[in-house]
């Protein structure tokens, strides 16, 4: 430097030494931390979103499934006949009683409908533990029977073939955010069972205990219908022979009467359970209703 020059001053200036306080280190932290959470939380509400409107269409998918099924399977439930060349043998009026489409007793009976149209409905909701195979709640029991077709000319001798068939909760849980219970809608089909004997009425009786026998558990066909079900309702009217215009509740109906049985299944979503999906099925059956039966395996 020149003397008597005077200095100049510079670009770079010394250090302060100053540093964040703990306070704004808090204060950073704490606005982090909201902004993360802030994140997580649209994320988690797009992500959930997203599992429950998946989790719909599989249910709705599985309910249509269930309705052709238990549509298939209801419209057989009949008794054992034989079409002869002498006429149609049929079971005694003992044995056609044994025939019914049994709706369980253990269900809460309620009432539904108008004066006019009022319908006798059983409620049941899964306890949300129930067991796997070969264990479950029993819900409906009833007897799907092809007849069977002996002597008639052009025509080949045909056996009767029946089977016994059980829907019934099981795989009980609950839903995630609110324990409510749900479970499994199951049909469970016993073995196929071929009755040889054309010529007696006897022989149709006796179908029934062959029916009832114990079998090895694994002889029985399951399908789970569809899951995360909370409740089911079952209702039914029958028409009487010869009564065509006069429709009955299906309190308690012999076995040589009609019915239609309605079937209202309801899911529930089994993670948060604010999302619900629910079908109602129509069957007609060949039997009357008994609306507080006793369904066993």
């Amino acid at each position: 430097m020149i003397i008597g020059e005077k200095e100049r001053p510079s670009c770079f200036r010394p250090r302060s030494g100053r540093a964040f306080t703990i306070m704004e280190l808090l204060v950073a932290s704490a606005i982090m931390t909201l902004a993360l959470i802030m994140i997580y939380q649209i994320w988690r509400f797009i992500t959930r979103g997203g599992t429950t409107e998946i989790w719909a269409a599989d249910a709705a998918s599985k309910l249509t499934n269930a309705d052709t099924r238990l549509r298939e399977f209801v419209n057989r439930a009949g008794y054992p006949t034989m079409m002869t060349s002498q006429g149609i043998l049929e079971p005694t009026s003992a044995s056609l009683s044994y025939y019914r489409f049994d709706v369980s007793s253990s269900g809460t009976a309620t009432e539904e409908g108008t004066a006019t149209d009022q319908r006798h409905v059983r409620v049941f909701s899964p306890q949300g533990n129930e067991g796997g195979p070969g264990a479950g709640t029993p819900i409906v029991s009833f007897y799907r029977v092809e007849p069977g077709l002996v002597g008639i000319e052009g025509r080949p001798n045909k056996m009767i073939v029946a089977s016994k068939v059980l829907l019934l909760f099981q795989r009980g849980h609950k839903v995630a955010e609110t324990h409510a219970p749900l479970a499994d809608l199951v049909m469970e089909e016993g073995p196929l069972d071929y009755l040889k004997s054309f010529d007696s009425i006897g022989a149709l009786n006796g179908l029934q205990a062959v029916l009832n026998t114990p079998r090895n558990p694994g002889a029985y066909r399951q399908y789970t219908m569809v899951s995360d079900v909370s409740q089911m309702k079952i209702s039914a009217c029958t028409r009487r022979p010869n009564e065509t215009n006069r429709v009955e509740l299906g309190v308690s109906e012999n076995c040589d009467s009609s019915s239609l049985v309605r079937i209202l299944i309801d899911c529930l979503e089994p993670q948060l359970g604010k999302r619900r999906v629910s079908k109602m099925i129509e069957a007609e059956t060949h039997v009357g209703v008994n609306m507080a039966g006793t369904v066993t395996r």
